[in-house]
């Protein structure tokens, strides 16, 4: 049996697009041993993937790389798959002695990588589902991508269930954090005027999001007979099981919008700055509101 590495990418929002790829490799390899590694902020989404047997987490630094390294070279890998763009996944997987490797020949890793897939600009106009599909399919064209769901365990689903028996249906899920700027960001008061009209006139609403939203979502917990509060309070596995046991999720564009539309729930995405072209939901999954702002799409 031989054994196949995936280089996973390091983004929440990022590891549910790249699902299909992931799929689209065990499709290549049905009968290999699949490893990925991955951070592991990003692992429970992979531990929720069937198609993975093994899922290898990493650290920073020297040491972890050093680390990563030597797990590697012990489990004689024939072939890895990169999915993270970075030079640094490329040059791992070369001192690791992974004799075949594959990935966008992009960020001046050419040299290291054995089977470079041609890289162009406008290869990062297409949709980032369709971005990382890309690598399967170049080894067999007929491949295409499918929904990039995340279904969690009966048990698991009923766990989060109980966690929400006391709160009336219809169940709204609001994110109001994303990284990387306010204008990906729709303001609070916004948020705050959606929950008061919905907890008046249909049910509750639960917030998500990490803890560095704290600060934002701070007079939206002053509404505390009218929220549950999630945020900084859940494992990645737990937020997954929690949103896909939720009625409706409003959100911006952000990694729980990923999981949203993952998990089944519809949706209500909120773009600024950035593309729905390039990471929006896939289609049918629920309603995307854009603001025509004019140096859209732009990802600063």
């Amino acid at each position: 049996m031989e054994n196949i590495l995936i280089r996973g990418v390091n983004w929440v929002g990022d590891a549910v697009m790249s699902l299909p790829a992931v799929r689209g490799i065990r499709r290549l390899h049905p009968n290999s041993k699949i490893s990925i590694l991955v951070k592991e902020k990003v692992a429970d989404i992979f531990r929720l993937e069937k198609t993975i047997d093994e899922i290898i987490t990493y650290g920073n630094g020297l040491k972890g790389k050093v680390d990563t390294i030597r797990q590697l070279r012990e489990r004689n890998f024939k072939r890895v798959y990169l999915l993270q763009n970075a030079f640094d996944a490329a040059l791992i997987a070369s001192l690791a002695g992974i004799p075949e490797r594959v990935g966008w020949n992009r960020d001046c890793r050419g040299f290291l990588l054995t089977h470079p897939i041609p890289y162009h600009k406008e290869d990062r106009k297409i949709h980032h589902i369709e971005y990382f599909f890309q690598i399967p399919k170049r080894f067999n064209p007929t491949l295409n991508p499918d929904y990039p769901w995340i279904n969690p365990n009966l048990e698991l689903r009923i766990s989060a269930r109980r966690e929400l028996r006391e709160l009336k249906r219809p169940i709204l899920a609001i994110a109001p954090g994303a990284k990387y700027g306010a204008t990906k960001r729709w303001e609070s008061w916004k948020f705050i005027e959606i929950i008061k009209r919905f907890t008046d006139q249909l049910g509750s609403v639960v917030i998500f999001g990490d803890k560095e939203e704290d600060l934002k979502i701070e007079k939206m917990r002053e509404l505390k007979d009218k929220v549950y509060d999630f945020t900084g309070k859940t494992t990645l596995l737990e937020l997954i099981c929690l949103l896909s046991e939720c009625d409706l999720l409003l959100c911006n564009d952000s990694g729980i919008m990923h999981l949203g539309y993952a998990t089944g729930i519809p949706l209500v995405a909120i773009f600024g700055s950035t593309s729905p072209e390039l990471t929006g939901p896939p289609k049918f999954a629920g309603k995307v509101v854009k603001a025509n702002i004019d140096c859209s799409p732009c990802f600063k």
